[in-house]
């Protein structure tokens, strides 16, 4: 039967599309730090330059995915892009810290970057992140 197990949403048994291992990093050319360790990003600027953790996801056009995650510590921007960086796909969302992220964006292409930015000094500590 069709949907069977599926739970409220729909989603639950859904495939992780989020590869803890696959973050690629950057200090966007400042002092600031992003990190990785067991999928848990450690992200913070310099308060001029942008620190950012990007992972390329590979998605179907038209689909409705939703993307959780814990920020621990200190706000987060996030955005959902057809390229890396871009936020063509989801506007900037900021979180704040201890906040649970719960959005959705629609796919445009078989092919959407998401990425989390910090440009103010600060640790934020962004966990159980998943893409469904």
């Amino acid at each position: 039967m069709l949907g069977v197990g599926l739970g409220i949403t729909g989603r639950a048994l859904l495939p992780n599309l989020v590869n803890p291992a696959s973050w690629l990093t950057s200090a966007g050319g400042g002092t600031g730090h992003a990190t990785v360790s067991n999928g848990i990003l450690t992200i913070a600027g310099d308060g001029t330059n942008a620190a950012t953790a990007d992972q390329q996801l590979t998605t179907v056009p038209g689909r409705t995915y939703r993307i959780t995650a814990n920020v621990a510590t200190n706000a987060i921007a996030w955005t959902a892009g057809t390229i890396q960086g871009g936020a063509d796909v989801a506007a900037q969302v900021l979180t704040s810290a201890g906040a649970t992220l719960s959005t959705t964006f629609v796919a445009t292409g078989t092919s959407t970057w998401i990425r989390f930015a910090k440009t103010s000094v600060g640790d934020s500590v962004v966990s159980n992140i998943a893409v469904r």
